[in-house]
């Protein structure tokens, strides 16, 4: 296959290039060769596993996301050796047969490892052929999976667009133009914050290299009054100026997204048959309705002030050290945010189990506490507190395991984010300060200045990145409830044109009534008696009989 010829190709090269001219093989060529080859190899027997078993990984459907991800990377390091192209004892210039091995070697990898990420990325695991005749004879029940079920490791993003387009008209206020006008507004404030995110590092330098120049040293007291200017409407965090401005225009559409979700809620459930409302329970559909909500209105708060423009500051950022630096600064960064989110997205892909567990168990418990409480009448008659105590404290147990996998998988996931955000902060500082020290490029003290306070309000941010990714999950996945509900089809719909009760004389009659919950168990069968106005009459029957029944 694809990866084992580049596998090999890694061991070959090794040989073909010490043989030609006898030159010595160096270490970071024998490193490098012992650490691609092998990993290369591993790539291949994983998708030759694909092939029989779902693996731990998202998505649940084609390749698994370390392949992927291993695919991506193997092609964004064969691509960095184009930024050498224009130097002279690189190898591209091709003046000996070693430099003329190199570029074909390096051409062949290339063009391979392409080909294996685009196949990959398009071509889905094909299942064997013995897999594909037990499916066919409807065996699947005897073949064990090696994880857990498609419902518990699905991505809390599954069915994206079709959630966005149910929750649009509670988000977009249509029928109100001023608060239209109050969400654009919001917009361009948002706009105006990225643009000062640029200017105050870009002052900073002018302050430093004022007061650090190698001439006469300059008072810069215009660009320090600017600089605060820009920097309280910046501010930190929640204490900017901007920040506030808009939190106080969204509040009246955060109002209006919550007063839309709970009207629409509440007339959908009283739209439902009384079927529905005797089979659930009180306190799950409150408990639903009421996490539900609350993920609703943050929803649009988190993807509109915390992840764009987390991202568009990412994007201005890698543009603008690519321009006024070089182009290494600008891989630094970007492979430093790519590695950051990526790690960030499968590691809270694979703790959505946990959340979707932890919510199920919550569910649980509120119902087992609600319903108890709601009939302590019959919890007394028969004795049986000690009981419902044991069941409740079982619940809430079962739900305590379940909230420990998800604070310990959230630990690992910030020990890997701190890790990722520290090693690009050193690439970028220990590059910067040796091109200062050797006068390269004609950067100063004010740029390495530059550098880090721009990094550093880069990335502090980020770091809330992850969690605002972890809070937009854990509302889709506080919202799959209720999307549930808002799915349910009422079971009893008016007739078109049907005409309004008429009350004559106040007579029930019932003629030959049938009627069920459920078709496989039949309550009334041909029920036939009369009411006359202004009488009384007492149904006596057996419990199930049906007396409830008919009076509802």
């Amino acid at each position: 296959s694809l990866m084992t010829a580049l596998g090999m190709s890694c061991l070959v090269r090794l040989a073909v290039v010490s043989g030609i001219g006898g030159t010595p093989v160096e270490g970071h060529q024998l490193v490098w060769a012992l650490c691609l080859a092998p990993a290369w190899f591993l790539s291949a027997l994983v998708t030759r596993l694909e092939r029989h078993w779902a693996l731990p990984s998202t998505p649940t459907h084609g390749h698994g996301l370390p392949l992927l991800l291993f695919w991506a990377m193997s092609v964004i390091h064969e691509a960095l050796a184009f930024m050498g192209m224009h130097n002279s004892s690189w190898w591209f210039g091709a003046k000996t047969r070693k430099d003329i091995a190199d570029v074909a070697f390096f051409a062949a990898r290339f063009i391979l490892s392409l080909l294996v990420f685009g196949i990959g990325l398009k071509g889905p695991s094909v299942p064997s052929a013995r897999d594909y005749f037990l499916y066919s004879r409807g065996d699947i029940q005897e073949i064990q999976p090696l994880l857990e079920e498609e419902e518990g490791r699905r991505s809390a993003f599954r069915g994206f667009r079709a959630k966005v387009r149910l929750l649009l008209p509670f988000l977009w206020p249509r029928h109100s133009r001023r608060l239209q006008f109050v969400v654009v507004v919001c917009v361009a404030l948002l706009v105006s914050g990225r643009v000062v995110n640029l200017f105050i590092p870009m002052l900073n330098r002018q302050v430093v290299n004022s007061l650090a120049g190698e001439g006469p040293l300059i008072f810069p007291w215009q660009d320090i009054l600017l600089y605060v200017s820009l920097w309280s409407l910046q501010g930190q965090g929640g204490s900017s100026v901007l920040s506030n401005l808009r939190s106080y225009l969204w509040i009246s559409v955060q109002q209006f997204t919550v007063r839309e979700i709970e009207v629409e809620l509440y007339s959908h459930l009283h739209n439902l048959s009384m079927n529905w409302h005797l089979g659930r329970k009180t306190g799950e559909v409150l408990k639903v309705l009421d996490r539900g909500t609350s993920s609703v209105t943050s929803l649009l708060s988190y993807i509109l002030f915390n992840i764009l423009p987390a991202v568009a500051d990412i994007v201005v950022a890698v543009i603008y050290f690519t321009i006024s630096f070089n182009a290494w600064f600008g891989l630094i960064v970007f492979l430093t945010m790519a590695i950051y989110l990526g790690a960030t997205i499968a590691l809270t892909e694979w703790r959505t189990k946990f959340r979707r567990e932890m919510n199920q168990l919550d569910n649980a418990a509120q119902a087992k506490g609600v319903d108890a409480l709601l009939n302590f009448e019959t919890v007394k008659y028969y004795n049986a507190e000690e009981y419902e105590v044991a069941g409740y404290k079982e619940c809430v147990e079962k739900y305590q395991v379940a909230e420990w996998r998800s604070s310990a998988s959230l630990n690992l996931l910030n020990c890997c984010q701190t890790l990722v955000i520290a090693l690009g902060v050193a690439a970028g500082a220990l590059l910067c300060a040796h091109m200062v020290a050797n006068h390269q490029s004609g950067l100063r003290v004010g740029d390495y200045v530059l550098f880090l306070t721009y990094v550093m309000q880069l990335y502090t941010p980020l770091n809330f990145l992850g969690t605002y990714y972890r809070m937009i999950q854990r509302s889709f996945i506080d919202m799959e409830n209720m999307f549930e509900l808002l799915d349910t089809k009422p079971e009893v719909i008016d007739a078109v044109n049907a005409p309004n009760l008429q009350l004559t004389d106040g007579e029930v009659r019932f003629n030959n009534v049938s009627f069920s919950y459920h078709p496989e168990r039949p309550i009334l069968k041909n029920v036939s008696f009369v009411v006359p106005a202004g009488r009384t009459v007492a149904l006596v029957g057996p419990s199930g009989a049906g007396k409830s029944t008919i009076v509802r």
